[in-house]
């Protein structure tokens, strides 16, 4: 086999390689930033279903308290619903 041909198929090959690795490098850097963009937006969206959650737990504590509060002025002594 001529030296010539041989380094012709061993340079294909090398680009071949080359051109894999580049498309694998770049692939990695999309999936990266992809990454890094759902994990930032779901940093701000657990924040804010933090703070939305306290709020709504307030509005619930008021929200019983208020029911509880209707609840013991229409029961009767025994601790039922006048008839």
């Amino acid at each position: 086999m001529p030296l010539g041909l041989w380094k012709s198929r061993w340079e294909i090959h090398r680009e071949d390689m080359e051109r894999e690795a580049a498309e694998a490098r770049q692939f990695n850097r999309e999936l990266l930033i992809r990454m890094e963009k759902t994990y930032a937006n779901l940093g701000v969206t657990l924040e804010l279903m933090g703070e939305r959650i306290e709020a709504n737990t307030e509005e619930v504590k008021a929200q019983t308290d208020a029911i509880m509060r209707l609840v013991e002025r229409f029961e009767g002594p025994e601790g039922r619903p006048p008839v």
